[in-house]
């Protein structure tokens, strides 16, 4: 009987399974919301390549969506594109955009050039809550080997985000000392 049904799984491979659930996507309401939905799917079943092309059509029709256009950066991380990464959150950093820009300054880090990445971390900073930005200027000056500075950013984080310190790493900790 129906009532002893756990769960129902489809039989069909992955990629009829996107296909199927793609089509039905064009022109529906919400339909960026729904593709990053599906990316978000494919992602989960290490599907990047059709994730990928999900995430550019849901900036296509809605342009700039900040999920979609994290996403997809992230994603072209992980598939080891650093610097189509890297050219896509370029792209579509606004100066308001301290999320975009602290993503940048990631790229940039893990690349090895931490200059950039100062750059990138201080372009983010222009809110004063802006933490991830802040928090990862003091990081790079700790590793541009500039303590001072280090030092002063840290115990501005600090001073600006005391209640918050979930977002405090070992490492922030450590430099605030």
């Amino acid at each position: 009987p129906r009532s002893q049904l756990k769960s129902i799984q489809h039989s069909w491979p992955n990629i009829d399974q996107y296909q199927y659930r793609a089509k039905k996507l064009l022109g529906a309401p919400q339909e960026a919301d729904k593709r990053i939905e599906l990316a978000q799917w494919c992602v989960e079943r290490g599907m990047y390549e059709p994730a990928q092309t999900e995430l550019q059509r849901a900036l296509e029709v809605k342009r700039a969506h900040p999920k979609a256009v994290a996403m997809l950066g992230d994603l072209l991380e992980t598939m080891g594109r650093t610097d189509a990464a890297l050219a896509h959150y370029q792209m579509w950093a606004e100066p308001s955009s301290e999320e975009l820009w602290w993503r940048m300054g990631e790229v940039l880090r893990k690349l090895g050039l931490h200059e950039a990445a100062l750059e990138a971390y201080v372009k983010g900073s222009v809110s004063p809550l802006a933490f991830r930005s802040r928090s990862g200027q003091a990081r790079m000056h700790a590793e541009l080997e500039t303590p001072a500075k280090a030092v002063e950013m840290v115990n501005d984080v600090f001073a600006k985000f005391s209640g918050d310190t979930k977002n405090f790493t070992p490492e922030l900790r450590t430099l605030a000392q």
